[in-house]
């Protein structure tokens, strides 16, 4: 669900609100939204 919300908030511009659930779940260990956290980087 949380990485969903991640995804969500990514694709519809909103990068503070997917930075925030990206994080939440990198730091409790889920490896997959390391894609979304380049991404986010690369958008800067």
């Amino acid at each position: 669900m949380t990485q969903s919300l991640a995804q969500v908030y990514f694709d519809k511009g909103d990068i503070e609100s997917a930075k925030f659930y990206s994080d939440h779940l990198l730091n409790k260990g889920v490896k997959k939204l390391a894609a979304l956290s380049t991404k986010r980087a690369d958008s800067r």
